[in-house]
Parts: C-alpha cells; structure tokens; sequence
C-alpha cells in the first residue's frame, strides 16, 4: 500500500511545546480561543485525502494559522485501510481525513471518526447541507451536461434531463460508469429515486457508450466524436477552456456530490483537527474551494473567479445519492447497463 505525501511540513515543529486536551468534545463554544491557543501549541496537523480542492485549504490553513500541515493522499481504498491499521496498532498518525459521502458514513459506522462537538462556523452552512456532528460537509462536485457548441445548437440542448431520451440522442452520448461509486452512479442514483426504473430502462436503451475517464470523456467531446457527455463535473470546466463545450443544466437543476471531513479517532493533534475543520466552513476557505470549480457549503462563492464558474456555481440542485443505498443502486444499475 502506497501512500504519497503530497504537501510536507513547512516550519519546524521540534521547538513547540506540546499541549492537549483530553478530549475536544469537553470544550464549549466560549473555549474556542482555548482550543485554538492549544491547536497552535500541538503545533501540526496530518491530513488524510485527496485532491485538488484539499490541497488548496491545507496551503491557506497553514499560512493562516502557522501550524505545520501536511497532507498525505492516495486512494480511498488506501486511505481507509491505512486509517483502520493505524487505529487497530494504536498508532495513529492522522487527525483529519476527507472523503466522499459514501465512503465517510462507512467509516462513521466502523467507529472510526470522534464527534467534532461544537464548532463556530457551523452555523454558516446551508441547505441542502447539513452537519451531523461527525461529518463535516465542506464542499459539494457539482455535475451537469455537456455538450459540444459546435455540433448542438443552444435551441437543441437537452432542457430537461427527460430529454436525455429523445431519439435524437441514441447512440450519441457518453455516460460516465453508472455501476460502480462516482459521477454516473450519481446520476443514476438520483435520477432513478426521482424519475423511476423506467426512466433509466429507456435511457439504457438509447446505447450510451459507457466510459470510466472522466476527462477522456470531456475531451472526446471537445473533439466532436459525440455531441453529449452526462456526468460533466464542473471541477474540470477551468481546464476545458477555450474548447468547443457548453456546460448544460437541466431545468430540475443540478446533481450534486458532497466532500466531508472528519476527526479520526484517536487524532493526536484533536484542537489542530477542530481547527481545520472550522477553518473549512470559513470564508477564505470556501472562498479557495469556489475558485476551483467546487461549490461551497456555505453559500459564499470567490468573487474574482470568472463570471461563467460563478454562475454555474449558482446553478440550482436537484438531488444527490443516497450512501445508504449505494450497494442496491449499484445492482440495479448493472442489472439495466449490461
């Protein structure tokens, strides 16, 4: 198992004296200097995760507080047994990992997180967020159509996702892999709770060429070798500029899939770990998050990035998958993509 550390420590921590709480949930919200006086003495924080949204609030949490961070990533796979050795050795070296939805609540269930307790900017986030005091929600992958702007005039887009099953479309669009976790299992995942078996069984039967690579797929687009793609995440638009694409969302709006972050059992750097994840839900953060593409939990969206990211950030949601329910929607769906 390799795991890649990606970001190392910047300041030398050998010189701070170390100080911890014994346990963060015991603060109340008026210890909140406490804690951070105690974050700053732990004096460094490991996280567990990927990405490039991650690395980028890792960079301002460090120059913001001082505090040495490091970030180590590899797979989820790789991530989760890395955390489940650590903690069945008892000797753990992460204090934070960020995870998709599904992968977070199985986590939570194997007892592998401690409760953040109370936090001061929990307060900022909004629906359809919500916090369960475990898993912190901090950024959402927003997804939508795309569509290539020479082949498909504005009149023709798809206006509703219905309209995935004109005949027109048969044979002409890619689909992200709906059969295992990801942008496609999201789109089937929703649209089958929403619009039925049926829907997805007609869909189906349009034969849409099914790809695993998501930016393959965008670029197969770009080059006019189909007119649609259905699992367009708007993490890639900033990388896809200047090409023939029209980002498309449907009238119900858009799909949506949520990044948390959370404590892990054990952490030895607990008010470090408080720290960054009130630090997530702040407005530098979120504002970071926003200039990459990736839609905030709080509402805010970074002023200077370009007026068409801000505006599909803006973009109205439909839904998003359930984790509870992957294992049957993952059935369902190789049951109708054969």
């Amino acid at each position: 198992m390799r795991v890649e550390r990606i970001c190392r420590t910047v300041a030398c921590v050998a010189a701070l004296s170390w100080f911890v709480v014994p346990s963060a949930q015991a603060q109340a919200p008026s210890d909140w200097a406490a804690i951070t006086a105690a974050a700053k003495k732990e004096g460094k924080l490991t996280v567990y995760g990927t990405g490039v949204v991650i690395k980028a609030v890792i960079g301002k949490f460090q120059a913001t507080t001082g505090i040495a961070t490091q970030l180590l990533e590899g797979r989820t796979t790789e991530i989760r047994e890395r955390i489940r050795t650590e903690q069945t050795s008892g000797r753990v070296n992460a204090d934070v990992t960020s995870n998709g939805a599904v992968t977070s609540t199985n986590m939570m269930r194997e007892g592998r997180f401690d409760e953040h307790g109370p936090l001061p900017a929990l307060g900022k986030i909004v629906a359809p967020f919500k916090d369960d005091g475990t898993l912190v929600p901090f950024t959402a992958n927003v997804l939508a159509l795309v569509v290539n702007s020479n082949l498909v005039k504005p009149e023709d887009d798809p206006k509703s996702w219905n309209d995935l099953n004109d005949p027109k479309w048969k044979g002409k669009a890619l689909l992200d892999e709906p059969r295992v976790g990801g942008v496609g299992y999201v789109f089937f995942a929703v649209t089958y709770e929403k619009l039925g078996r049926a829907y997805q069984e007609a869909f189906a039967a349009q034969k849409p060429v099914i790809v695993p690579d998501a930016p393959l797929a965008n670029r197969r687009v770009a080059q006019g070798e189909f007119p649609l793609y259905v699992g367009f995440s708007f993490q890639d638009w900033r990388g896809l500029k200047g090409l023939p694409l029209r980002v498309v969302i449907p009238q119900e709006g858009a799909l949506y899939s949520t990044l948390n972050a959370s404590i892990v059992k054990g952490a030895p750097h607990p008010n470090a770990a408080r720290l960054f994840l009130n630090f997530l839900l702040e407005e530098e953060a979120q504002r970071a998050i926003t200039s990459l593409g990736s839609l905030g939990t709080t509402g805010v969206v970074a002023p200077d990035a370009p007026p068409d990211v801000q505006a599909l950030l803006r973009a109205k949601l439909w839904g998003s998958s359930n984790p509870d329910d992957q294992t049957r929607m993952n059935a369902l769906a190789a049951e109708i993509y054969k």
